[in-house]
């Protein structure tokens, strides 16, 4: 499983993200890969996470995959064994700690036969950084804001959240030389980034579009 992130007119032409009152629309058009063999998408968020890869998977929208493209409605009101305690940190200031949000929703592409097969990823590329999107559920509007570094990442958090459905970027540059991951995760829209929908076969990039803030708060819930 992997988990998991409108910036110009090109990218509006090709996926479009939606608030009404039955919840919250992801429209994906024009998927990049090889998807002729894809019948349904399920989007799916993980619960009684205990460790990176020790979690469960609830299915929270299922739409049919067609014209290289899908249409999930998220619901507005989201189940609270999907909500996790955000970052504690003295690092990172949470200005609501009874605050809670989700992990990033998890896109999975399913055969006729109803085998996983494979998932979607929204992301792109702004000069030598990687940008990719997560889908977010906060309870409440709150911001996180702060840094997270070690010997191998140096990360910095700057989200302002608003009850509902967010929309998170990983914006990540790794560092050729040494190999040390510098990551931006925050809530505003990058600049001079064009976002496609790319589907990857199953095992394929099996961790690297994990949303970072997560690794940080794996025993934190309630």
């Amino acid at each position: 499983m992997l988990a998991l992130m409108a910036i110009s007119m090109a990218f509006v032409a090709c996926n479009k993200e939606s608030n009404d009152d039955s919840g919250y629309v992801i429209d994906a058009k024009n998927v990049v890969g090889m998807t002729d063999n894809i019948a349904t998408v399920n989007a799916g968020c993980m619960y009684n996470i205990t460790a990176p890869y020790e979690y469960e998977v609830g299915v929270i929208a299922t739409a049919e995959f067609k014209d290289q493209g899908f249409e999930l409605l998220l619901p507005k009101i989201f189940e609270n064994k999907y909500l996790i305690k955000p970052p504690v940190e003295e690092s990172i200031v949470v200005s609501d700690p009874n605050a809670k949000i989700s992990s990033g929703i998890l896109l999975s592409a399913y055969n006729m036969g109803g085998a996983e097969i494979g998932n979607f990823f929204l992301s792109g590329k702004n000069n030598n950084a990687t940008v990719t999107v997560s889908y977010i559920y906060a309870d409440r509007n709150f911001s996180m804001k702060g840094n997270s570094d070690n010997s191998q990442s140096k990360v910095e958090i700057n989200c302002s959240l608003k009850r509902g459905w967010n929309m998170m970027y990983a914006i990540v540059i790794v560092n050729e030389d040494n190999g040390i991951v510098n990551a931006l995760i925050t809530t505003k829209e990058p600049t001079n980034v064009i976002l496609s929908w790319q589907y990857y076969p199953e095992g394929i990039l099996e961790s690297q579009f994990q949303n970072p803030i997560f690794k940080y708060n794996l025993n934190n819930k309630r």
